[in-house]
């Protein structure tokens, strides 16, 4: 319901579906599925401790209702802090993305409860007058109840090991790239790569740069020192910049024309250097083709351009060579900053665009997840009513991101469009696990005053709905590689690294830092919680 309402707005609003909306519906669907699957497993365990219909559904919302919103709430955050990210789709992705996981929980909290009164599951009742203890367990249970052992008397070795894996992976982290290359989406042997290695080997390049020149005066661009100055650029761009294919201007132009009119002679291949000369030269090249002289040069000769056409690469290849060239700009038309104070000389065309994108990707991947990790923290902080409980809580959820980042650098996935949305989306759903485990937690050492005994209380409540609904994230992500785009196949594949990592830090890691840090709650919130 919450998928077909969202896709409704999109209809309203007419937008046009394309890969972001696919992704906001995968995401809708797996986050709803998430939150149904803590409901309908909090529902068959206190059936199975002998509760009617009616009081297993109350108790199941009494305990894990606010938890659900909680995660729910959490998940929004991350989705909404992609709208720092000056492009569009990803903002359009943002709020999507934010709406439906908030829809979600309204359906979840209002339609499955009809849903059970309607189609309630049946309880399996045990066969035989006495059933023994570990008769019937799931394989999940039992391996919950292993791992719970577990936890219990190895916790100092969890965290070695956890600590240990996080700084090989934080190494990792510092070889990520920023990159993006729209070809390469398409993966090796596609239509696109295919056309797109054809024009650079045979043709003049499909990357584009523009060197845009506006003297300022009308006029300026008939005076040779200023098509000298053009020249010597032109000649540093086919000379020592690399992956250059073609480099054209007005001054390819000059030269064309002026040794035509001296009977083709290659001496002659050169700008006049008589104004007079010169101005006649552009005469008769006007008179003969005024609409090609439009391509590069006003009616008034105030502006012109400078085409540059490069072999396709990753945009990380032209950072530095971008820079370089503006650098080169500056330095070859300073002199004429005198004679033409106006004077303005810009790079820009589809590369300087990439470069701009992947300079926003850079920067905004650091400000999502930042505002993220502190929105949540907040929560966390309030949620838990202690700043140490919060900060112990931030390590399960920090952990995978490590483990993301750090596969990325060691296996050369860049960062990109796709690959961007991975860490705000990210922390936004694996610390709902957090929540889920830490609320039960809670709740039972505030009752008991036994840390051992809250753990256990913690897994086998709400350890096998963690379990699933991890396995259902994963899966429904790794759908992802079914596809041709590789972009969106590294963004399927590092969301569910992403999330059976953090299973594996909810399962191991979070219970050892509970144990090892002694982690309880005042006896006194037992009244609130009543």
């Amino acid at each position: 319901a919450a998928s077909v309402i969202t896709i409704a707005i999109f209809g309203w609003l007419g937008l046009k579906m394309n890969m972001m909306v696919n992704v906001t519906i995968l995401l809708i669907l797996v986050v709803g599925v998430a939150d149904s699957v803590h409901i309908l497993s909090g529902y068959l365990y206190f059936r199975n401790q002998g509760k009617p219909h009616k009081a297993a559904i109350e108790s199941t919302y009494e305990k894990s209702g606010v938890a659900v919103f909680l995660t729910s709430l959490t998940t929004a955050i991350g989705m909404l802090v992609l709208l720092v990210v000056p492009l569009v789709p990803i903002q359009r992705f943002a709020i999507s993305a934010s709406l439906g996981v908030l829809l979600a929980f309204i359906f979840t909290v209002f339609l499955l409860p009809l849903m059970l009164d309607l189609w309630a599951p049946k309880l399996k009742k045990p066969k035989g007058k006495v059933a023994s203890k570990d008769e019937g367990i799931h394989i999940i249970q039992w391996l919950l109840q292993k791992v719970e052992h577990y936890s219990h008397i190895n916790p100092n070795y969890n965290i070695i090991v956890f600590s240990l894996l996080g700084l090989i992976f934080l190494f990792g982290v510092t070889k990520i790239q920023v990159d993006s290359n729209f070809v390469n989406i398409f993966g090796d042997g596609s239509t696109i790569e295919t056309a797109t290695s054809l024009v650079d080997e045979k043709m003049g390049g499909t990357q584009n740069l523009e060197i845009m020149i506006d003297m300022g005066r009308s006029e300026a661009l008939k005076q040779p020192q200023v098509l000298n100055v053009m020249n010597e650029l032109q000649n540093y761009l086919t000379t020592e910049v690399e992956n250059v294919v073609i480099v054209r201007s007005l001054v390819n132009i000059v030269k064309d024309s002026n040794k035509s009119l001296n009977g083709g002679r290659e001496s002659a291949y050169v700008i006049p250097q008589d104004p007079a000369v010169l101005e006649q030269t552009l005469f008769l090249f006007n008179n003969a083709n005024p609409v090609d002289r439009r391509k590069v040069v006003s009616d008034n000769y105030q502006k012109a351009h400078i085409t540059v056409n490069f072999l396709n690469m990753g945009s990380m290849h032209y950072t530095a060579i971008v820079a370089d060239i503006e650098k080169k700009m500056a330095q070859l038309f300073a002199p004429l900053k005198k004679d033409y104070p106006q004077m303005q000389v810009n790079a820009t065309g589809g590369l300087t665009i990439i470069l701009k994108m992947v300079d926003y990707l850079s920067w905004s991947q650091i400000q999502g997840f930042a505002i993220a990790l502190l929105a949540i923290s907040g929560i966390l902080f309030f949620i838990f009513d202690s700043w140490r409980i919060g900060l112990i809580a931030l390590f399960p959820n920090v952990f995978p991101l490590v483990i993301v980042f750090g596969t990325m650098g060691y296996f050369g996935i860049p960062l990109d469009v796709d690959t961007l949305i991975v860490a705000p989306l990210m922390i936004g759903i694996v610390v709902d696990d957090t929540i889920h485990f830490l609320t039960h937690y809670r709740e039972e050492i505030i009752k008991h005053n036994d840390k051992y005994l809250a753990i256990s209380k913690a897994f086998r409540e709400v350890g096998q709905a963690i379990v699933f609904t991890s396995i259902i994230l994963s899966a429904s992500f790794l759908t992802f590689l079914l596809l041709e785009h590789q972009g969106m196949k590294h963004f399927g594949l590092l969301a569910a690294v992403a999330i059976m990592t953090a299973l594996l830090a909810e399962l191991f890691l979070l219970p050892a830092l509970l144990l090892k840090y002694n982690v309880t709650f005042p006896i006194k919130k037992a009244k609130v919680v009543s």
